[in-house]
């Protein structure tokens, strides 16, 4: 779904204009980025996380030689367990992992 899709179907089942559910959207956007080293959560859907990935070697491609990254930080999102349950529903379980 794209965030026009999203704008549409919150004024439809708000009663609001399209532009006004587009700037919640926004606002909301906003929020999540200026707030998400400290965990920003969207109820029921999951949470954004600032994480430091290590500093590390890796191989360059082109030359071959070994070049040191520096750390760096990534933002993650980790899905709540109540919206990764339905995603599953109709499928059969993977080989190896218990249903639960």
């Amino acid at each position: 779904m794209s965030k026009v899709h999203i704008a549409v179907r919150i004024a439809e089942e708000q009663g609001i204009s399209r532009e006004k559910a587009m700037q919640v959207l926004d606002h909301l956007a906003e929020m999540a980025c200026s707030h998400a080293h400290e965990g920003f959560v969207f109820p029921g859907i999951g949470k954004l996380t600032v994480t430091t990935h290590r500093a590390r070697k890796r191989r360059d491609p082109t030359t071959g030689k070994l070049v040191e990254m520096p750390p760096r930080r990534v933002v993650k999102f980790r899905v709540s367990r109540g919206a990764r349950a339905p995603s599953r529903r109709g499928r059969p379980a993977r080989k190896g992992r218990s249903s639960a």
